[in-house]
């Protein structure tokens, strides 16, 4: 099993259930050391050495992406589809994932034209000690002014849903960032 084994006790299902649906705008959880130690360090090992392609639309994007192949046969296990299933209580047939490289001057920006339907993200960081003055943080806005920020750390999986009129961007990733580099598995839910 890869996934830590507290997160399948019954007790902390309905615990993850009912904090994930506590915000009826934005319904999120965020769920730490999500893999057992051994399967996290062959994430990151793989991420790390995952070939990166520059992505950039200055007005849209500007990041760094890759697809390898151990990521969505990762995110199609049975083990991972039957988690998020009982946490979301439907169906899944398919998870589609990449690998985001962020760095210093790499951020996504909220456009009105590029208009995302509402669907279920899942956000995983392979990024320990991510320093958070750095930026690069997941937000997401409801239009309204209200907002739910995640402050990311290694080991974490994040899983929101995206409502109608609700939008995500990545912080800017300034100069305290330095040379260190965040790394999110992005993957969507079908």
């Amino acid at each position: 099993m890869a996934i830590n084994p507290a997160y399948f006790k019954d007790e902390n299902i309905r615990k993850i259930q009912q904090m994930f649906a506590s915000n009826p705008t934005v319904p999120s959880i965020v769920l730490h050391d999500f893999f057992q130690k051994e399967c996290y360090e062959g994430v990151k090992q793989g991420v790390e050495q995952a070939r990166f392609q520059k992505v950039r639309h200055p007005i849209l994007y500007s990041y760094q992406e890759a697809t390898p192949s151990f990521v969505n046969e990762g995110l199609n296990t049975k083990e991972i589809i039957d988690f998020l299933q009982k946490i979301l209580n439907r169906k899944i047939k398919k998870i589609i994932g990449t690998v985001q490289c962020f760095g210093w001057k790499d951020y996504t920006i909220l456009n009105d034209e590029v208009v995302e339907k509402p669907g279920i993200d899942v956000f995983f960081c392979v990024s320990d000690d991510w320093d958070e003055s750095a930026g690069g943080n997941v937000v997401y806005v409801d239009g309204t002014g209200e907002y739910t920020k995640t402050l990311l750390t290694g080991n974490m999986l994040m899983i929101v849903e995206r409502k109608k009129g609700v939008q995500k961007f990545v912080q800017y990733v300034n100069h305290h960032a330095q040379k260190q580099k965040l790394y999110l598995i992005r993957a969507t839910i079908h």
